[in-house]
C-alpha cells in the first residue's frame, strides 16, 4: 500500500475528517512559523476567534472553536490572501480520543515503514498522511495507561492531552474512515515503549549527577522469583516470546523496540538495574550491540535506563481484573 509522497493540500476534506472529531469544538488554525534554533518551519496554532497564537492547554479552550467555524475563518483567510497554512485538532483529557504520531514514516517513492505498516493494520483505525506527506496520524479511541506523552525510540509518539494535530483528511489507503476502540491496543504499546515521565524516585544526589538511572524502589526478589511472576503475569506471553524465544513479532522485527520491551517489563518488578541487565542477559535477544559504548555508558545501560522512568511499578498485590495487565499497577 503507497501513495506518492508530496506536501498536500492544509485544507482538511471534510468528507474524509472523522464526524466524531468535527463534532468537537476543539479546532484551530496554524501558519508556518520559523524556528531557528532547529532551523526549520513549526506549525503554531492560533485561535479562530482572536487570530492570535493559542496553546493546546485547558488554559486555552475558549480559544478553540467548531469545525465549521474554523473552516470559515481558513476561508476567509485564503480569499483575503492571509497566511494560515490549515486546520487542527485539539487532544484533551476529556475526549476519548489517542493520537499517534509516525514521523518520516513514508519514503521518497510513497513506500511506509514496516513498523509503521505493522501499526496501522494492527489499529485499524482512522489513519491519515500528514500535512508534509512524509507521516502518518493514526487516531483511536484509547487512554494512556499514564499520562501526557509517551515518545518511543524515535519513530512514534503517542498522546491523549494538551497535544494539537494539523489535519489533512488525507485518510492513507485501505484504512477506516471511523475511529475505532483500541484500548487493549493502546495498553499493550504502553507496555513495549518506556515514558520518561517523571516520578518520586530513592536516589542519591551523587547517582542523580551522574545521570544513574532513577529506579523507584521495590521490594527485593531473586531473579528466578521475577521471572516466575513475569510469566505468571497477563504478560506472560509476550514476555516469553521475548525473553526465551527471541520472537520479534510483537515488534514488527524492530530489535531497539523489542530490547525496550524486555526492559520495560522486567523494570516493572525490580529497582536494581544490574538485576534488570542480568536478566536481560539470560534471554535470547543478546546481541554485540547491547556492549556498544554510549556517552553515559552502553546501548544496553542507556536502554535499561529508559525502562526505569516507567510510570507505574509492581506493588505486590494480585491481578486487577479490570486492567489485565497482570498485578495492580500504580502511579507512584
Amino acid at each position: 500500500m503507497s501513495t506518492p509522497t508530496q506536501t498536500l493540500t492544509s485544507v482538511p476534506l471534510a468528507t474524509e475528517i472523522p464526524e466524531a472529531l468535527r463534532r468537537l469544538p476543539q479546532w484551530v488554525v496554524w501558519r508556518k512559523w520559523p524556528d531557528p534554533e532547529r532551523n526549520r518551519l513549526r506549525k503554531r496554532p492560533y485561535s479562530p476567534h482572536t487570530h492570535l497564537p493559542t496553546g493546546h492547554s485547558p488554559a486555552h479552550r475558549h480559544e478553540w472553536t467548531s469545525y465549521e467555524q474554523a473552516c470559515r475563518v481558513l476561508a476567509q483567510e485564503s480569499r483575503l490572501g492571509g497566511s494560515f497554512d490549515g486546520l487542527g485538532f485539539v487532544f484533551t483529557a476529556e475526549d476519548p480520543f489517542c493520537a499517534l504520531d509516525l514521523d518520516h514514516c513514508i519514503d521518497d517513492q510513497g513506500q511506509i515503514d514496516p513498523y509503521a505498516a505493522y501499526q496501522v493494520r494492527r489499529l485499524a483505525s482512522y489513519t491519515e498522511i500528514t500535512v508534509s506527506g512524509q507521516g502518518l496520524h493514526i487516531i483511536i479511541q484509547g487512554r494512556l495507561p499514564g499520562t501526557g506523552r509517551h515518545p518511543s525510540d524515535g519513530m512514534i509518539e503517542i498522546y491523549d492531552r494538551e497535544r494539537y494535530f494539523t489535519m489533512s483528511g488525507k485518510r492513507w489507503p485501505g484504512t477506516p474512515s471511523v475511529i475505532a476502540p483500541r484500548q487493549t491496543e493502546i495498553d499493550d504499546l504502553w507496555w513495549q515503549l518506556a515514558p520518561p515521565a517523571p516520578q518520586t524516585t530513592a536516589h542519591s544526589p551523587t547517582s542523580a549527577a551522574a545521570g544513574a538511572p532513577h529506579f523507584v524502589t521495590r521490594p527485593e526478589k531473586t531473579d528466578e522469583q521475577i521471572l516466575t511472576l513475569l510469566r505468571r503475569s497477563a504478560l506472560g506471553p509476550a514476555f516469553s516470546a521475548l525473553h526465551d524465544l527471541g520472537d520479534l513479532g510483537r515488534y514488527a522485527g524492530n530489535r531497539s523496540s523489542a530490547d525496550l520491551g524486555l526492559a520495560n517489563m522486567i523494570a516493572f518488578y525490580t529497582g536494581d538495574p544490574t538485576q534488570v541487565e542480568r536478566i536481560m542477559r539470560g534471554s535470547c535477544l543478546v546481541r554485540p550491540k547491547w556492549n556498544e559504548r554510549r556517552p553515559g555508558g552502553t546501548y544496553l545501560s542507556e536502554t535499561i535506563a529508559r525502562a526505569a522512568n516507567r510510570a507505574t511499578h509492581y506493588t505486590g498485590k494480585p491481578t486487577h481484573p479490570a486492567t489485565n495487565l497482570g498485578p495492580v499497577a500504580r502511579r507512584p
